[in-house]
């Protein structure tokens, strides 16, 4: 098993058949058995060790939850693969970071990485203007619509009607889904027939700093744990689904949103509230008053 994971599996590179390598690439991980958390930490204190086999093996075992989070952000400029291999390289640095002493599970300190990682891909190596990723879902929920409609031989719900109202919203669309395809678009592109709203208008504050990433520069395993009590009950269904604390398994944003009756969007935007709160939460108590905690 020595040294096998590194070539193996963080080195996922793209070829011309990227279809054929996902799909061995995932059969390949069934042969790696998820792990319990006594497991965890046995091999979390043998990784501190030096013991490398324990580091593959406590890295193998969390390859799933790669390919879990990877899902989330296709369709924003990388390919599943190259997704894949970011993510991975997360994992990796969670597992030789990883503090047995802290009471979280594997599973959710390596997600913060994981997401860490390919958010930063995206920003460094996909379009030069990153549609959001709010925008992306929806784009991709309407264009899987349109694709369902078209395989069961029925028209186009949008293209087709006679509504100006809707041929207007499915004009857009196009241009939407056109924008975020494209790897290198105009600022100022228009993205309606109003000629008043471009590209610009939609493009993301990049000074706003990412909420999981906040949480991972503290470095500080226990500010959610410590501090989940601040948060409203709303939030806190959130955060301990999204990333399964108290023993739960992390679920995806459309699982949470099912389980909860909102929209998948509505729950992305709890967690990202609930998120930069806890921040700010632990930020005012080790007294830095310039993180109030916001009302």
């Amino acid at each position: 098993m020595k040294n096998t994971y590194n070539k193996r599996i963080v080195n996922t590179e793209k070829t011309p058949s990227d279809m054929e390598n996902f799909n061995r690439y995932h059969k390949d991980l069934s042969t790696f058995e998820p792990i319990s958390k006594e497991e965890e930490i046995n091999l979390a204190n043998r990784i501190q060790k030096g013991d490398e086999d324990a580091f593959n093996e406590l890295v193998q075992a969390n390859l799933r939850l790669v390919i879990l989070i990877a899902g989330e952000y296709e369709g924003l400029g990388l390919s599943s693969l190259d997704l894949i291999s970011e993510g991975n390289l997360g994992l990796v640095k969670a597992a030789k970071r990883f503090d047995v002493n802290k009471d979280v599970k594997f599973s959710f300190y390596a997600g913060l990485w994981i997401r860490q990682h390919i958010k930063r891909a995206l920003s460094n190596k996909s379009r030069t203007i990153r549609i959001p990723v709010s925008m992306i879902d929806k784009i991709n929920t309407l264009e899987k619509q349109k694709n369902k409609d078209l395989y069961n031989g029925e028209s186009d719900s949008l293209e087709s009607s006679n509504d100006t109202e809707v041929n207007k919203v499915s004009n857009r669309l196009g241009r939407l889904i056109n924008l975020a395809k494209t790897s290198y678009v105009s600022i100022d592109t228009q993205i309606n027939d109003s000629e008043k709203s471009t590209l610009s208008d939609v493009i993301p504050d990049t000074n706003i700093e990412d909420p999981n990433e906040s949480v991972t520069k503290v470095d500080d395993y226990d500010l959610i744990k410590d501090n989940l009590n601040d948060l409203n009950e709303r939030e806190q269904q959130v955060i301990v689904n999204r990333f399964g604390l108290n023993d739960e398994t992390p679920l995806k944003l459309i699982e949470i949103a099912n389980k909860m009756g909102l929209t998948k969007e509505r729950v992305r935007q709890i967690e990202e509230y609930a998120l930069i709160k806890l921040r700010r939460l632990f930020y005012k108590k080790q007294g830095d008053n310039r993180f109030a905690c916001p009302t």
